[in-house]
C-alpha cells in the first residue's frame, strides 16, 4: 500500500539550510528541516513521516543537535512527494537525504530503514480502520435488517388476521 521510491525517483533540491523550532506537542518540540533556494528567500520546509498521514511528532527528520552545526550552509536534499492512500493526504515534502560539502548527514538507506517501520505501522493502522469501519457497517445493518424483519413479521400476522 505505502512505499519507499527507489533512488532514482529521488529529486534533489540545493540551497541554504535553515531549520524552523515548532511544538509538536505539550511537551515535545522539533526542529523542522528548511531548504531556502540559492535563487529565493521562501524556503521550503521538509518532513519525515514516510507515510500518507503526516503528524506533528513523527514528522522530525533530525534532532537539533545534529543538524545545528549545519546551519546556514550549502546542502543538497534529495525528497520525494508522499502519493495518497485511501482518505489520507500527506502534502508535504519528505526528506530521503541531506549532504553537506559531500558529507552524508543523512542517507537513502537511513531513511529507507525508517520508512519501512513507519510504513509497516501506517499499514496496520489503515486496515484497522478500515476493519473497525466495516465491523459497524456489519452490526448497524444486521441490527436494522433484524427489525425490519420482526416489524414485516408483526406485520404479516396483522394481515392474516
Amino acid at each position: 500500500m505505502n512505499t519507499f521510491p527507489d533512488k532514482s525517483a529521488i529529486q534533489y533540491s540545493e540551497g541554504t539550510l535553515k531549520t524552523i523550532k515548532r511544538r509538536a506537542s505539550r511537551h515535545h518540540t522539533v526542529t523542522d528541516v528548511v531548504l531556502v533556494p540559492f535563487d529565493s528567500k521562501v524556503g521550503t520546509t521538509y518532513y519525515c513521516d514516510y507515510t500518507a498521514q503526516h503528524t506533528a511528532v513523527s514528522s522530525s527528520c533530525l534532532p537539533e543537535e545534529k543538524i545545528a552545526p549545519y546551519r546556514n550552509q550549502s546542502v543538497r536534499i534529495g525528497w520525494y512527494q508522499k502519493s495518497d492512500v485511501l482518505w489520507f493526504h500527506n502534502p508535504h515534502p519528505q526528506l530521503v537525504s541531506l549532504e553537506v560539502d559531500g558529507e552524508v548527514i543523512r542517507s537513502y538507506e537511513y531513511s529507507l530503514k525508517i520508512a519501512k517501520d513507519r510504513i509497516g505501522i501506517g499499514d496496520i493502522i489503515v486496515y484497522g480502520f478500515i476493519t473497525i469501519g466495516w465491523g459497524i457497517v456489519y452490526v448497524c445493518v444486521s441490527i436494522i435488517g433484524r427489525r425490519s424483519l420482526k416489524e414485516y413479521r408483526k406485520q404479516s400476522k396483522i394481515n392474516e388476521v
